[in-house]
C-alpha cells in the first residue's frame, strides 16, 4: 500500500475529530459500511481492514486520553499551588507567564496557567510553592474573539492563577539536569544577543530562533503577518533544514563516518529541540529531518510523504488532541504542500516553460513554493487571523534567503555564544545588518495595492468546500489531465468551488443582512462599546472600551469587527473620553478606515482628547462635534438623533453628566445608548416631552446605583435592558438596586459579562435577538 503512515495518519487524525466532536453515529455507520467493503469487496479489504482497525483504535485511544473541560470548576482566592514549572517562562517588562504541573488528583487540575503580574526571576524545572487567584480560563465574550480556553484545553490545561506579589512565590527546588542546563545557555544567549544588537533587532533575532516574540513590538508583528512572512517565528521546518544543512556540511568537513554523522545530528536536534521547548512544529519537523538521513545512511528509500505521516502518528500518540492546536495544523498542511503539491505542479510546469535554464529550474521553483504553501494553509489562515495576503508569494521570494541567511548566522552565534562571545558578537552583526533588509522589505511591500486584505471568517463549509476543490486539482493532475482541457469537469468544480469559498470571505459586511437595522452590543469587559448597523449597511460605532492595563480594543473590538469582515466604519462616536470608552477607539483608528468621528461639542477642549485627536488628523477623519438635539442624516427612514451632549456650563472634568445620549430608530426598533450620563442628566433628558418610547436602552454606568433613574425608565418604556460590565469587576457593576429596579418595571435584562455579545435585528417590525453566550 502506497503512502502507508501517511494514509495512518489520516485515518487517526479522522477517528479523533469524530471522537472530539462525540459523533458516535458517524463512527458507527463508517464501521459498518468499511464491514460491508470487507466481505463484499476482497480488492478494497485491505485498506478497508485499516481505516476500520484505526478508526477503531483511534477513537478509543482519545477517549482514554481525553480530559473532560469542567463546565463549573473551583474558584479561590490564595490558593496554595506546588508543583515545577513545566515551560519556558516568558517575560515581559511587568508580567510572566508559565505553566505550573502539579500532582494533584483531579487530571483537569495537573497542570495551571500561571500568570504573574511582574518580572519574576523564574526558570523551567523549578519546583515552587504560590499563593494565587485560582480559576477556570475566562470564556471569550465576542465572536472572533481568541478563545483562550479552548486554546488551553487542547494542552489539557483548564484553570489559570494570578500571582500579584513576588514574596507570594517559593522556590522549593532548584532546576537540575538538562533543564538546568538550558536554563543557563538559554539566559547566556539572550544576554550576549542584547548586547550585541539593539534591543529590536535582538527581540527579533531571539523571536526566528527560540519562538520567543514577546519582545517583538505588536505592530511589527503585524506587518509579518500582514506580508505573508510571519512563519519565520514559528521554529518549524525551515529552521531545523538550515541547521541540518550547517550540521552536516561541518560534519563533512571534519570527514565524519556516516554513523557519526547521524549520532552528531540527532543531538544537536535532541539539544535544540530542548533548548525551546519541543513545540509541536519542531518535533515534527525533527522526525522529518532524521527519517531521509537515516534512510540515507542505509542505503533505503525515503517517501517524504510517510515521513510526514509517521511524524504526525507519533504526535498524536503523545497528545491526541495537537491535532486541534493551529501550529499543528498549519505546520502539516505547509510541509504536505511542500512534499506533494509542490512537485505535482511542477511536474505539469504550472507556470509554463521558457528556453531559459535559470527561469525554468530556480526562478519558476521560488514563486512555485510560496504559492503552494499559500494554496495549503490559506483557509485556516482566514479563519484564524482573517488576513489573506497574496504579497506573500513575493515577499516569500525575496526574503527566504535573506531570513535563512539570518537563521544560519543566530545558529552559528548560539555556538560561540557561551565560550566565545566576541565572536558570537561579530557574527551577530552581520546578522543585524540582514535583519534590517528584511524590515525594510517587509514594510516596503505593505504600501503594495492589494498586498493583504482583511476578510471575514470563514464558516466551517466554506473551508471543506475549498479543500474539496484543491483535492479534485490534485487528482487531475495525478490522472495526467490537461490542465486546462475545456471538458475536464474535475477543474471546473474545482473553480467552482473556489469562487465560492472566496465570495464567501470577501462578501462586503455592508450586504450582509441588508435591509435589517442592528445593534450589537459588543463585549469590551468594564466599558462601553455598542456597534450600530442602518439598513443599507453604514457602520456607527459608539464608544469602543479601553483600560489602563490592557489593550481591549485590539484583544476584543478588533477581533469582532474582522470576524465580521468590517474594514470600514462609516462613523465612530465617542460619548465621553473616560478610557474604558475612549481607549478602544483610539486603538482601532490605526486599523480600520473611519469617515466621520464624533464627540461632545462641549468636550471637545478636553485634554484627554489630545492623542484621539491626533489619530483623526493621521487617517484623514473628519470631526463631527456633537449638540444637543442634533440629527445626523445618515440614511433615509433611520434616524440617529443626538437627545443630549452635556451643557456649556458644567465643569469639563466632570465628564460623566456630560456624557452624550444617543437614540437611533428604524420603523417600530429603537435603540438608545446612554454612556455614563448619571441620574441628574437622565432627569433632565426625561422632563423632555419630545423623548419617545424606546424598545432597547443600554443602562448607563454599568449599571452604577448613582446612575439609575427610575423615572427615565418609565419615561422611555423599555422591553430590553443591557448592561455592559466586567466580569467580577472590583466597582460591584451592576449593583442589585439597578437589576431589581429594572425587573420591577418588567424590563428583560441582558447582561455582557455573562452573555457575551447582544445583538439584536430588525426589520422595522419584528425582532430578532441573539446572544454569544459565555
Amino acid at each position: 500500500m502506497n503512502n502507508f503512515w501517511f494514509r495512518v495518519f489520516l485515518f487517526l487524525s479522522l477517528s479523533i475529530v469524530l471522537a472530539l466532536y462525540r459523533w458516535w453515529i458517524i463512527i458507527a455507520a463508517l464501521a459498518v459500511l468499511l464491514s460491508v467493503v470487507i466481505v463484499f469487496y476482497p480488492d478494497k479489504r485491505r485498506e478497508a481492514g485499516l481505516f476500520l482497525l484505526f478508526i477503531i483504535l483511534g477513537s478509543g485511544y482519545f477517549q482514554l486520553r481525553h480530559i473532560e473541560k469542567p463546565d463549573f470548576g473551583e474558584v479561590s482566592e490564595n490558593k496554595v499551588l506546588q508543583g515545577e514549572i513545566l515551560t519556558i517562562p516568558r517575560h515581559t517588562e511587568d508580567r510572566t507567564r508559565f505553566v505550573l504541573r502539579c500532582n494533584d488528583k483531579d487530571p483537569a487540575q495537573r497542570k495551571i496557567q500561571i500568570f504573574c503580574n511582574f518580572d519574576g526571576n523564574l526558570q523551567q524545572g523549578e519546583t515552587i510553592r504560590i499563593e494565587a487567584d485560582y480559576e477556570l480560563a475566562a470564556r471569550p465574550g465576542n465572536p472572533g474573539e481568541f478563545d483562550y480556553p479552548t486554546y488551553l484545553s487542547y494542552q489539557n490545561i483548564f484553570y489559570v492563577a494570578s500571582v500579584d506579589e513576588l514574596e507570594k512565590i517559593t522556590v522549593i527546588a532548584p532546576a537540575s539536569g538538562i533543564k538546568k542546563w538550558m536554563n543557563s545557555y538559554r539566559q547566556i544567549i539572550e544576554k550576549v544577543f542584547k548586547e550585541a544588537l539593539p534591543l529590536d533587532e535582538a527581540n527579533i533575532l531571539l523571536g526566528m530562533l527560540l519562538g520567543n516574540i514577546d519582545g517583538i513590538e505588536a505592530s511589527e508583528y503585524s506587518n509579518y503577518q500582514k506580508s505573508g512572512i510571519v512563519h519565520i517565528f514559528s521554529v518549524s521546518g525551515m529552521h531545523i533544514a538550515f541547521l541540518l544543512l550547517m550540521i552536516t556540511y561541518i560534519c563533512s568537513l571534519l570527514k565524519l563516518r556516516k554513523r557519526n554523522r547521524f549520532l552528531v545530528v540527532l543531538i544537536i536536534f535532541l539539544l535544540y529541540g530542548c533548548l525551546i521547548g519541543w513545540p509541536v512544529p519542531v518535533v515534527r519537523s525533527v522526525f522529518m529531518g532524521l527519517l531521509p538521513l537515516l534512510a540515507h545512511y542505509l542505503g533505503r528509500d525515503n517517501d517524504m510523504l510517510n515521513s510526514l505521516g509517521l511524524s504526525g502518528v507519533f504526535i498524536l500518540l503523545i497528545n491526541p488532541q495537537s491535532l486541534m492546536q493551529i501550529s499543528f495544523q498549519l505546520s502539516f498542511l505547509g510541509t504536505w504542500a511542500l512534499v506533494y503539491l509542490y512537485p505535482l505542479l511542477k511536474k505539469y510546469h504550472i507556470f509554463g516553460s521558457t528556453n531559459s535554464i535559470i527561469i525554468d529550474k530556480y526562478l519558476k521553483d521560488l514563486l512555485l513554493i510560496p504559492f503552494c504553501a499559500q494554496l495549503s494553509v490559506l483557509p485556516l489562515i482566514a479563519y484564524n487571523f482573517n488576513i489573506f495576503s497574496p504579497i506573500s508569494i513575493i515577499s516569500n521570494l525575496l526574503l527566504s534567503y535573506v531570513s535563512g541567511a539570518i537563521v544560519i548566522l543566530g545558529f552559528i552565534a548560539l555556538i560561540f555564544a557561551p565560550v566565545f562571545s566576541a565572536l558570537s558578537s561579530l557574527i551577530l552583526f552581520a546578522g543585524g545588518w540582514l535583519i534590517e533588509i528584511m524590515r525594510t522589505v517587509t514594510r516596503i511591500l505593505l504600501y503594495v495595492p492589494g498586498s493583504y486584505f482583511w476578510v471575514a471568517t470563514p464558516g466551517v463549509l466554506l473551508i471543506i468546500l475549498y479543500y474539496a476543490g484543491l483535492l479534485l486539482g490534485c487528482k487531475c493532475l495525478e490522472n495526467k489531465c490537461a490542465f486546462f482541457w475545456r471538458h475536464n469537469w474535475k477543474l471546473k468544480i474545482m473553480l467552482l468551488l473556489w469562487t465560492v469559498f472566496f465570495t464567501g470571505i470577501f462578501w462586503p459586511a455592508s450586504w450582509v443582512d441588508k435591509g435589517l437595522a442592528e445593534a450589537v452590543f459588543v463585549d469590551v469587559g468594564q466599558g462601553d462599546c455598542t456597534l450600530l448597523k442602518s439598513p443599507q449597511g453604514k457602520f456607527i460605532l459608539i464608544d469602543g472600551g479601553g483600560s489602563e492595563y490592557s489593550t481591549v480594543g485590539q484583544r476584543k473590538l478588533l477581533p469582532y469587527l474582522r470576524h465580521r469582515g468590517i474594514n470600514e466604519l462609516y462613523m465612530i462616536i465617542n460619548t465621553h473620553p473616560d478610557t474604558d470608552h475612549l481607549r478602544g477607539l483610539e486603538e482601532i483608528l490605526p486599523e480600520i478606515k473611519v469617515r466621520y468621528a464624533a464627540i461632545p461639542a462641549v468636550l471637545s477642549q478636553d485634554p484627554a482628547y489630545a492623542n484621539f485627536f491626533q489619530l483623526l488628523k493621521k487617517s484623514s477623519t473628519q470631526l463631527i462635534l456633537l449638540k444637543s438635539k442634533q440629527n445626523l442624516n445618515i440614511e433615509d427612514n433611520w434616524n440617529l438623533e443626538i437627545i443630549y451632549a452635556g451643557k456649556q456650563d458644567e465643569n469639563i472634568g466632570v465628564s460623566n453628566e456630560n456624557s452624550a445620549i444617543i437614540r437611533s430608530a428604524f420603523g417600530l426598533f429603537s435603540v438608545i445608548i446612554t454612556g455614563d450620563a448619571g441620574i441628574e442628566t437622565l432627569a433632565t433628558v426625561a422632563e423632555d416631552k419630545n423623548l419617545a418610547a424606546t424598545l432597547i436602552v443600554k443602562i448607563p454606568h454599568h449599571g452604577s446605583r448613582n446612575s439609575y433613574s427610575e423615572e427615565f425608565y418609565q419615561k422611555i418604556k423599555p422591553k430590553y435592558a443591557v448592561i455592559s460590565a466586567g466580569l467580577k469587576n472590583r466597582y460591584g457593576h451592576p449593583h442589585a438596586e439597578v437589576i431589581t429596579g429594572l425587573k420591577t418595571q418588567n424590563i428583560k435584562i441582558y447582561r455582557t459579562d455573562q452573555q457575551g455579545a447582544v445583538r439584536f435585528l430588525s426589520n422595522g417590525k419584528n425582532l430578532r435577538m441573539e446572544v454569544f453566550g459565555k
